[in-house]
């Protein structure tokens, strides 16, 4: 077997030059920006663009939601040499907002959802208490598996990683946590 991998597919597309093998690595660009925004949202960054490159490669650039957001871990080492690895600070996002609120494991069916809520909770007040249109102001800022193993986290909530890590959905806890200054 030769196994030739996605890059060097595209390459050799390339090469060929019809309308099939147009139209078909714009169809892999399609399914990777996709699956960049998936991602994006995930990790609560910004996906910008996909494009093939010249190396032969369909990239995917990612950048913070706020000035000062690190890199999430999950893609951190993916491109070790990038400016938003090398100085956060410098490059150009929003403004950050401290927010202050409550951290919810939301009960789901494989995975449960952990969401940002822009607001505190009152004694004895749980997110499942409040109205559905306030649901509207909640970000999801993680999933947790159904084991309580973080699958994804924010990185602007990713100090909150232990205290939230082995917890059971429904669970609850105040927070405070960096956003970008427009969006609070």
């Amino acid at each position: 077997m030769h196994t030739i991998y996605t890059g060097q597919l595209v390459g050799v597309a390339r090469l060929i030059d019809t309308d099939e093998t147009r139209n078909a690595i714009a169809e892999l660009e399609r399914a990777q920006a996709a699956l960049a925004d998936t991602i994006a949202n995930e990790l609560g960054i910004r996906h910008d663009s996909t494009n093939y490159d010249i190396d032969e490669e369909i990239g995917s650039g990612f950048a913070p939601t706020y000035r000062g957001q690190p890199v999430p871990d999950e893609i951190r080492d993916l491109d070790s040499g990038s400016d938003w690895v090398e100085n956060p600070v410098e490059v150009s996002a929003p403004d950050a907002k401290t927010v202050t609120g409550t951290l919810y494991i939301a009960p789901g069916n494989r995975h449960s959802r952990i969401f940002a809520i822009p607001s505190a909770m009152k004694p004895e007040q749980s997110p499942a208490d409040l109205p559905p249109n306030h649901m509207r102001t909640w970000v999801q800022v993680g999933t947790m598996n159904a084991d309580g193993r973080i699958v994804a986290l924010n990185p602007s909530v990713s100090s909150y990683r232990d205290d939230l890590e082995g917890q059971i959905a429904g669970t609850h806890m105040d927070a405070q946590w960096q956003a970008p200054a427009e969006a609070v």
